[in-house]
Order: C-alpha cells, then structure tokens, then sequence
C-alpha cells in the first residue's frame, strides 16, 4: 500500500481518495494504531461532507471557508471554465489548497457555468451505464456505443491479452537472450528439414552448428530453389518443406519475374503471431486508433493458381480475409473489395465504404503512395462518390462484380449527407483525410526507402493528431521485425520464429565476406540480410539492406533501409538509394517545396547521375540552383561521389523537374507489367541502361 501511495499525484494522496484508496487508507491507519472508533467517526464526518459539497444549496460558511471544503467552495470545482475548475481539491478540509495556493471563492460573482461540457448527457439510468463505455461523452455530444460496439471492445481487449501472454512475453525474454534464442531456432528448423529432400541433399543430419551450416549451405537464392519448388508443387512431398504447402506467395516483382514462395500452416501460424504482436503494440501505444473503424488496404488472398491448382497470392491478403468476425467487423472495406481487377473501380469502392464510415481511425496500408492515390480519385470522381452515397448503391461507380455485390450488399445504404458534403465543398480546393475523416489517430505504412517520398505528401494531408508508425521489416518471404519504437522505426526481431545472418554492407562485395549473427551487429552499420525460415528458405538472400538504430533488450533493432538493387556505381562512387532520397529530403526542405516522385539513373554512357523530380508544383522552384543543391549535398553524403566530381570522373548532375501525375504514370506501367499493388515500392536509383520507362515525356522543365 505505502509503495502505491508514493507512485499517486500528491493532489489523489491527500484531497481526493476514491473508495479503493480510502480502504487502504483505513488499513494504513490500522496499522499506525489509530483506534477503530476514530477511523469509523473519519468515515461518517467524510460521508456527510461529501453529500453536503454536491448539495445545490445555498450554504454560507464563513470564515469555516478557511478551514473546511463545503458546497460553497466545492461548486466552483466543477466548474465548466478550466481557470476555475483547476481550483479546490480539498475534500474534507482546505489545508492544503491554502497552502499550494489553489483556493479559490471569488466574492463578486458565482459559479457560471456549471457541470458536464455536454449538456446532452444522457438522464435515464440505463443509459448512463454505457456512457463510461463512450470516449468523450462527458465533453461533447456523441452517439452511446451500442452493445455491439462494447461486445467488439471487450473481445479486442481479452485478445489482446490473450496475445500478450502468448506471443509478446515469449518474444521479449527471448530479446534478452538473442544468441541462445537464435541457436535454438537454427537447430528446429534442421531438424524439421532433415526429412526433406533439400535437407538430405545439403547433410542437415550433420550440421551441430552455425559453422557446420556455413560449411555445408551455400547462399541460396530463389533459382537454386526453384527446382525444389517446382518438384514440390507437381506432387513430390517433403521436397523442400516437410508438410505440404496450401498456398503460395508470390512476390512483388521488385527485384525481376514474380517468385512463388511455399506457404505452409506453420508459417502461416508465424504470419499471425508476428501479426498480432504488432497489432498489440499499436494498441498499447496508440489506444484511439482502435476506438473508431479502421480503413485497412490489403493485396487479394488469390490472384491465380499453379499448375498443381493450389493457390496463390499475398499471405497478408489471406491474414485479412480470415480475420475473427468481430475483428473483420471493425474493418470498413471487406477482403472481397481486393478481388476487383480494375484499380480505379476498386478505389471508388473503397471510397464509398469509406465515405460511409466518418468515424475512422486508423488507416493501415502498405505504401503511403496508395492512400495518396486514393485521394486522387476521391477528388477526380466526388460526383459519382456523391451520386452513389445518395443512392445507396456501387451502381454509378461502374460495373461491379457479383460476388462483390453480393458481398458489399448489407453495407450500403443511402448516405445523403455525405453526399452533400461531397457536393458542397469547393471544386478549387481538393479533399484530405482531414477533411473526411478528422477523427484518424494512427496510420501505419512502410516510412522508409522510397516510401519516405510518398510519406511526405501523406503527412500533410492527415489530421494533425494523427500518428504515423513503420509498418514493420515484411516481405513474401517472412514478417521479419515488429516495430517497438513508433519514433525511431525500430523493429525487434522475430527471433523465436526465423534464423538471420548478416554480411556488412562495406564487406559485401569482398571474395569471402565475414558472415555475422544477430547479436554481432553493431549500431548505426548498414547490413545485407540472410535468413532461414519454415518455408523451405535456407540461408535465402533477400537482397534487403537493414540498419541497426538501437537494442531491445540485448536484440538489435533493425529498420529498412533500401533494395539491395537501389545501388549503382559509375566509376567507384557507390551510390546508394537512400543518400538519393535523403538529399531529395533535405532540398525539399531547404527550397519548401513537397517531392511526390523521384528518380534518379546513373547515366554510364554520360558519365552522370540524371535526377527526374516531380513536386507537387513546379512555381517558384530555381531548378538550376536545386541542381546545384543537389549536386553538392550527394557528395556531402558520399565523399566517394565527391572525389570522383572533384577529379572530373564524374559530371555535374543534371535535373529535370516532371509534370504532375508521373508518377501514377510511372506506378501504372509497374502493375501492367507484373507487379503487385499491394506491395508496390518504387526503386529510386537505377541505371539508364536498363531503365525503360519513357520519363522524357513527361518533363516539363530541364535546369
């Protein structure tokens, strides 16, 4: 007891115990010796003050005003003006107030304004038990949660510590121990593979340790894994994985020809868990988010069939689509919105169900540039928005598939006054998430990489409460960190369910890199990433480059940095992805103006690095001193780059500014060509050799 006193605000201790404190202040006072008659009388002085304080009389104390906290002073508590309300704690005496300068009886008015902010509050019994269920009641006038909403509430709650027992204690004592937790992994894994083919190819009968693994497994990528892939899915079993697959994810494309990766019901269990761990730190860290309806953007859980007929397509499509029903309830836009294969049509979708739900307050994506889009066409097409609000029906929007339909049919209802406020808000001025949806507390996406140039443009267009968190190191190959600093990006590492190995970035390209553990990794260095996981993906490169931004627990953090492909070299500069965009950051900063696409190819025939940008507007921008700025700021962050322009190996870089919507332009030719769009990221730096996106024709201004 006298351990929570000391953690209590002094003003709770010594004016204002509720009934739990003022029974630990009876035990206290029992165990000091005070008699039970006195503590008694205490009680009964205390409960006839108390009726006295809320009485509405007209009571004058006098100089007892100096001495005991009555009606007189105690109104003025409750009043509805924050400067007067502040004022009085005192509950049985005013000691202390008088003593800390908080007393307060002003003699030449009374109390104003008094009571509840709301002058709504509900009257009736029955409905005052669900107003501590409802958020800001008290202050504003807000509909009463509903027993389905509180059933909602209660059920994400009891799961949420259902997972944090389950899933983020385990994590977390295994982050103290990283390098036994990550030996344990190695081990289970080989033993699971052991009855693979794969396995008794590769002697994991033999392996004891990390060095007998690196003895006997070279790096793989995904071609020396094909034909086991392949074999498995014609109707070998135990090929590569020891139980059989029932799906397969398939990649973005970013790095060549969409890959098929196994997806078996144990790596589906680990998507879930690290799924859930992280949901159940957006919770404990941002509780608002989860108060209203979520707008969440998922990639189809079935996109096409292998020749064996099993399926395949995104793991957190089909993480969505088999969500509990409580939880799918809370989500505006059902898993079969991501069935439709027209993305505008989809978008108008989406909008709609979103347009129809004010309350929301999380968006939850993948890449920022999606909710960007999004906006696009909620300003492109308001008058369709609007005339199917007004409906209650897909209708206007297009031609809507039936399953969808039928699917969507139980949501839609006429919605009239968001139709006229589609209507009535100016054609010159373009809508935001601000605007629609003020309520958004929590966005989360990835921030880093090329994604930090979508971010920018989405921050500005959010409401200014609302906060953005690193969606997390997730691929198709595995969900590999949940993010535990919503600051800095930091993800701790599923150390309890995969295996990493780490080559530095400065030592990659040596003839026989040193390969490091996890807790090897030192802060602030740049490292390519290895990993083996149950899906079959032994020491399987991910041509992924992490940092280490910090430790949890005695587990390095890691954030995402960039592709292992977003690199080039010209003549021994090595540049790389990130040092594009962060010097694309820093102008945009340093000439005010907000990136929305960038693209910068290494021009070998040149000898020079040509930087394609489109701001959200072209006025006032110097394009020849930004080119300067920029020029000088790579070198800045790349003494290799400067040297080779000091020496004239290199020539100056040369800009061109680009006209609005290339890069949708851009986006739109990746996803014809293969890509995915739930996972669409933008490789900023490339070669013009390869390059085969026309973005000559799109420039508006040469410096």
């Amino acid at each position: 007891s006298a351990s929570k006193w000391r953690r209590r605000p002094l003003e709770v201790c010594l004016w204002g115990p509720d009934s739990a404190e003022r029974a630990h202040l009876a035990e206290l006072a029992r165990l000091l010796g005070v008699a039970e008659q006195v503590i008694a009388l205490y009680f009964v002085f205390y409960a006839v003050n108390g009726f006295f304080q809320h009485s509405n009389i007209r009571l004058r104390y006098g100089l007892l005003n100096y001495l005991i906290s009555g009606a007189e002073l105690h109104r003025w508590h409750h009043s509805r003006l924050p400067a007067e309300s502040n004022r009085n704690f005192g509950n049985n005496i005013i000691l202390w107030d008088l003593l800390f300068g908080t007393w307060f009886l002003p003699a030449d008015r009374a109390v104003a304004e008094l009571g509840l902010k709301n002058r709504n509050y509900p009257q009736s019994f029955w409905r005052q038990l669900s107003t501590p269920f409802t958020p800001a009641m008290a202050e504003e006038d807000v509909p009463l949660q509903g027993a389905r909403v509180l059933g909602r509430r209660l059920f994400l709650w009891l799961r949420m510590q259902w997972v944090r027992v389950l899933r983020w204690w385990p994590l977390r004592i295994a982050a103290l121990f990283p390098e036994l937790a990550q030996r344990r992994v190695l081990r289970r894994l080989l033993k699971q593979g052991r009855a693979t083919r794969f396995g008794r190819e590769h002697g994991f009968a033999r392996i004891e340790s990390h060095l007998d693994y690196v003895r006997h497994m070279p790096i793989q990528g995904y071609e020396s894994l094909r034909p086991y892939i392949e074999a498995q899915d014609c109707g070998e079993p135990n090929a590569l994985t020891p139980e059989m697959p029932f799906m397969y994810a398939v990649t973005s494309g970013t790095t060549g020809a969409p890959k098929f990766l196994p997806v078996t019901q144990r790596t589906l269990r680990q998507y879930r868990a690290g799924q859930q761990i992280a949901t159940l730190l957006l919770y404990q860290d941002c509780p608002a988010a989860f108060q209203g309806f979520a707008f969440g953007v998922a990639s189809a859980a079935v996109e096409g069939q292998r020749p064996s007929g099993l399926p395949y397509g995104s793991v957190s499509g089909h993480l969505y689509a088999s969500m509990p029903r409580l939880v799918r309830q809370r989500y505006v836009v059902p898993a079969a919105v991501s069935e439709i294969t027209d993305y505008t049509l989809k978008y108008r979708v989406m909008l709609h169900l979103a347009l129809a739900t004010p309350d929301i307050t999380y968006l939850a994506g993948a890449n920022p540039s999606t909710f960007l889009r999004l906006l696009v066409e909620l300003n492109e097409s308001r008058e369709l928005l609007a005339q199917s609000l007004e409906q209650g029906s897909l209708a206007p929007l297009g031609e809507i598939p039936d399953g969808v339909q039928f699917a969507l049919a139980h949501r839609l209802r006429p919605e009239p006054e968001r139709a006229a406020q589609l209507r009535d808000h100016p054609h010159d001025q373009e809508f935001s998430f601000a605007h629609l949806w003020p309520e958004i507390a929590l966005v989360t996406v990835w921030t880093g990489g090329s994604c930090g140039v979508a971010l920018a443009a989405l921050r500005a267009r959010l409401p200014e409460q609302a906060r953005v968190v690193e969606l997390g190191y997730l691929a198709s190959e595995m969900r590999a960190t949940v993010t535990v600093d919503a600051q800095s990006g930091a993800g701790l590492p599923l150390i309890n369910q995969h295996f990493f190995e780490f080559i530095e970035r400065a030592d990659f390209e040596a003839e026989r890199p040193y390969i490091r553990l996890l807790h090897e990794l030192k802060p602030g260095y740049d490292y390519y990433v290895i990993v083996t996981t149950a899906s079959g993906l032994y020491r399987y490169f991910m041509n992924d480059i992490v940092r280490v931004v910090g430790r949890f627990g005695l587990t390095p953090t890691l954030r995402f940095m960039q592709k292992g492909r977003g690199a080039t070299n010209i003549t021994g500069e090595k540049l790389y992805e990130h040092q594009v965009l962060q010097a694309v950051s820093d102008a945009a900063e340093q000439f005010g103006f907000m990136p929305a696409f960038v693209m910068a190819l290494a021009d070998e025939a040149d000898s020079c690095y040509r930087v394609f940008l489109e701001p959200e507007s072209v006025k006032g921008i110097d394009s020849d001193q930004l080119e300067d700025w920029l020029d000088t700021r790579l070198g800045s962050l790349n003494l290799e780059y400067q040297n080779k322009r000091a020496s004239g190996r290199l020539d100056p870089l040369r800009l061109a500014l680009l006209a609005e919507g290339t890069g949708e332009a851009y986006r739109k030719s990746c996803l014809q060509r293969g890509q995915r769009e739930g996972q669409f990221k933008t490789i900023a730096l490339q070669s013009a050799a390869t390059f085969d996106f026309p973005l000559e024709q799109y420039v508006v201004r040469h410096a």
